[in-house]
């Protein structure tokens, strides 16, 4: 999460559509190139397996 999403859900509903629009326009022009959905799923996925061992190996 960018430090700039913190919070965003308080603000008044102008002012959220505002950071929104601003937000994904900048995710329309960032150059650089997509990441397929199903590796950023496996990645996520490995991510959790990995934790949830290292908290399965804590309790031992």
């Amino acid at each position: 999460m960018d430090h700039d999403e913190t919070n965003q859900s308080s603000l008044p509903q102008d002012e959220y559509d505002a950071w929104l629009r601003a937000k994904i326009e900048r995710a329309l022009r960032d150059p650089r190139p997509s990441i397929p959905h199903e590796e950023v799923m496996a990645s996520v996925s490995a991510r959790i397996d990995a934790i949830a061992k290292r908290k399965s190996d804590d309790k031992k």
